[in-house]
Formats: structure tokens, C-alpha cells, sequence
């Protein structure tokens, strides 16, 4: 199902009128009701702002490109097809209940209501823009925490849907056969893991304790986090996938089945400890952002056991099966690495994180000092 593109622009011109009319008045009276009305106006009109942008580009606009085209086909295709009218009827009506009754936002405190306060006066404090540091730095908060949503929330929709319709084809083709059941517990532990950071990105709320504290603001800290997903990924690291005198040191021909077998099974037990990770964030497991500190799970042993599961399961595929070139898996070592440098830098600036720091002074393993 397709929203109409009328119905965005409708929906974009109501809520802009609703947010622009009734905010200093909700802001000055604290009415609940208010608060949220304009909240839910504001929510609406950016909801249909970003369809309408996306589907100017997706559909042929002047700043498509071939791999843009690609992108939003392969990769964002099942949310435009299946996601993108249930997140609208979302923003459409209920939206209003839980900003409402859960979220009861604060104008004096609430980051989104301070980026909506913002952008209503253009920054300028004629206006009515207080312009203190810390409402600024609230409104910064609140559109980086936007750009992570509206990039990373469809991808991971449009990543669940895929992955249900590709476990129910694996349905099918049931068997009792050991490649068959590793592959099925492989995919099932991927679609698990996909709909826990699904369930984050789409979620802010104070009664589930995931609300964004900070998002990364460093351009490397976001550069180095989205070179690993679509379409940046595979734009960058093909150009390193590439031989080296190094991959002749490795021979991944004639394996002993039972080293083949347990080398696979130690990349399916990595795996699970990736998904182990990922449910110990639960519903605050989310990309560049901080939303609190997870002190249970495998993070009571390590800081970013995530990593170093995926790093290890690439290096075991590239040594026995030669999945990937020594000099791409160094370059994945290296990215990674300024991944867990640029979200230390980021987090160390909470002292309940450097707190947690000392408590757990293994970043990547537990062999390996601070």
C-alpha cells in the first residue's frame, strides 16, 4: 500500500500550520493537551517532509543517481512497499495518544520540542528563541537523533520484512541436513537481531529508558559508522577487495570435514554472542547514539563484545574459507577499530560511562589491557 503523494503534502501543510499557530501559546500555558497537540503537528510534518523527499529521489528526482536508485530498491524496498503507510497512519492519529499519555513532553527540557522551537523562529531571538546553551545543544541533539532515525529506522524495517520472507522460503526446503540447520540458525539469529535495532530505532520513550542523551558529533564518527551499511559499503570496501601475497599463506582447499565443522561451529557460537549483545541493549540498541549504559549480558566482560564477535567470524572466514581478501579483512579491522575509538570519545563524556569504564577495562578482549 502507497500513501498518496497528496496526502503527504496535506499532511505536511496541516502540521506545519498546527506547530506554527498554536506553540507559543502551548509553551506558555504548559497545557498538556497543548503540548502534545503541537508536538503531534510537529511529528506529522516532519514524518511527511522525509516520505516526500525520499520519493522524489526514489522515483526518479534531480539528485537521483544510479546507485541512489539501486539503494532504494534493494535495500529500502520492503518498507515502501509494506512499511511506509503503517508509519504514516502511525504519525497519522496515534501518535497523538502516546506523546500524550507516555512521552508527556516538557517545552523547557524535551530536545524535539526545543529543534521544533528553533526552526519556528529561524534561530533568531527576537523571535522567542531563548538561544541558551543548553536549549541549543538539546535542538543539536534532536536533529542528529532525527538523521540517525530517518536513515538507519527504514533500512531496518525494510531488513526485517526481507528477512521473514526469506525464512519462510528456508521453510520450505526443510531438512535434518547440518549445512541446512546452520544456515537456518544463522538467519534466525540475523532476523532476531535486526528487529531488536528495528525496535530501538523506532522507539523513544522514558517508560522503556531508551530517550537519546547525545548523538555522535563528530563527521568520523558518523563516516566510520555508515561505510558499514548500504549503499556506502558497497561503494568503499570493494576497492580494497582485493589479493595479496598474504592470501597465498592460507589454503582453504581439501578441509578435514571435522575442522570444517568446527570452524563453522565456532562462527555460529560468535554469532550468538553477537545476538547476546544485541538483546542485553534491548530496546536502547541503536547506532551513534546514547541512550544509556548496558552493564549486563557480555557487557559485563567487555565494552564492545558486538565487535569483536563480527571481527573474529571474519577473520575465521577469510583463514578457512577465504570469504574475504586479508588486506579487506584489515581494512574492516581498521574501521572497526575507529568505531570503538570514536564511541568512547563519544560516551567518555558521560562519567556514568567512565565509571563503567573502570569496571570493565577489556574494550575488545579480555586478554587484551585497556
Amino acid at each position: 500500500m502507497t500513501v498518496p503523494s497528496s496526502a503527504l503534502f496535506f499532511s505536511l501543510v496541516g502540521g506545519v500550520f498546527l506547530t506554527a499557530s498554536v506553540w507559543r501559546r502551548a509553551e506558555r500555558e504548559a497545557s498538556p493537551v497543548l503540548v502534545a497537540l503541537v508536538r503531534w503537528g510537529w511529528s506529522g510534518a516532519l514524518c511527511s517532509a522525509v516520505m516526500l523527499a525520499l520519493r522524489t529521489v526514489r522515483q526518479g528526482g534531480i539528485f537521483a543517481l544510479p546507485e541512489t536508485e539501486i539503494f532504494f530498491r534493494e535495500e529500502w524496498g520492503y518498507f515502501f512497499r509494506y512499511g511506509e503507510a503503517v508509519v504514516y497512519l502511525y504519525f497519522l492519529l496515534p501518535n497523538y495518544l502516546v506523546l500524550r499519555w507516555l512521552v508527556r513532553p516538557d517545552p523547557k527540557k524535551e530536545k524535539y520540542w526545543q529543534l521544533m522551537k528553533y526552526v519556528c523562529t529561524f534561530g533568531r531571538t527576537e523571535w522567542g528563541w531563548s538561544g541558551a546553551e543548553e536549549d541549543r545543544a538539546r535542538a543539536g541533539t534532536a536533529g542528529r537523533a532525527l538523521l540517525v532515525k530517518c536513515f538507519f529506522a527504514p533500512l531496518l524495517v525494510s531488513w526485517s520484512i526481507g528477512n521473514f520472507f526469506f525464512l519462510h522460503e528456508l521453510s520450505v526446503e526443510w531438512s535434518l541436513d547440518g549445512a541446512f540447520l546452520h544456515r537456518l540458525l544463522f538467519h534466525l539469529i540475523i532476523t532476531v537481531d535486526v528487529m531488536i535495532f528495528t525496535g530501538g530505532y523506532l522507539t523513544e520513550l522514558p517508560q522503556l529508558k531508551n530517550s537519546i542523551r547525545s548523538v555522535e558529533p563528530t563527521i568520523l564518527g558518523w563516516a566510520v559508522c555508515l561505510v558499514c551499511y548500504p549503499p556506502f559499503n558497497e561503494i568503499f570496501f570493494p576497492f580494497f577487495d582485493i589479493e595479496s601475497p598474504f592470501d597465498l599463506l592460507f589454503s582453504h582447499e581439501g578441509l578435514p570435514t571435522f575442522v570444517r565443522n568446527g570452524v563453522l561451529g565456532g562462527i555460529l557460537l560468535l554469532w550468538g554472542i553477537y545476538l547476546w549483545a544485541s538483546l542485553a541493549l534491548g530496546w536502547k540498541a541503536s547506532n551513534l547514539t546514547h541512550r544509556g549504559i548496558i552493564c549486563h549480558g557480555p557487557y559485563r566482560y567487555l565494552r564492545h563484545p558486538a565487535y569483536t564477535s563480527k571481527l573474529l567470524i571474519w577473520y575465521l572466514q577469510a583463514i578457512f574459507f577465504g570469504s574475504f581478501t586479508v588486506l579487506l579483512v584489515g581494512v574492516f579491522t581498521v574501521v572497526y577499530g575507529l568505531r570503538i575509538w570514536t564511541e568512547e570519545r563519544h560516551l567518555s563524556r558521560d562519567p556514568e560511562y567512565r565509571s563503567y569504564c573502570l569496571r570493565v577495562p577489556r574494550r575488545v578482549l579480555p586478554s587484551l589491557s585497556r
